[in-house]
């Protein structure tokens, strides 16, 4: 089985947006699936550590490149402001997974236009 994954709003230099998909592979474990980036050059084992279908999922990925293991937690909202409280849950859970405190942001809506 595959999994597409979509949603991931890249910025440009140049201030444009695009979106990058993947492709990946469910693997024998529940909620665990594995793809590789061509655009990052990066392998990817990302797990679903929580879905409340009709509100967000957490996502927790383990990308490996040359060696060298990054943490890049998800969190994905049915609504443009997730609630203070799962935000907190998020928060909670990055730091959980070792991510530092001032690696943790909750981007605003209309990020592209923001931060690009």
């Amino acid at each position: 089985m595959l999994l597409r994954m979509l949603g991931v709003l890249l910025c440009a230099a140049d201030g444009s947006c695009w979106r990058a998909t993947h492709v990946a592979k469910k693997t024998d474990t529940p909620g665990r699936f594995i793809f590789h980036s061509h655009v990052w050059n990066d392998d990817n084992d990302m797990r679903i550590v929580e879905v409340v279908y009709d509100n967000y999922a957490l996502a927790h990925t383990i990308k490996t490149k040359n060696g060298v293991q990054l943490v890049l937690n998800k969190l994905y909202s049915r609504t443009t402001q997730a609630s203070n409280d799962l935000q907190q849950k998020f928060r909670q859970f990055s730091l959980d997974t070792g991510v530092l405190a001032e690696n943790i942001l909750i981007l605003p809506p209309n990020v592209c236009a923001e931060f690009c």
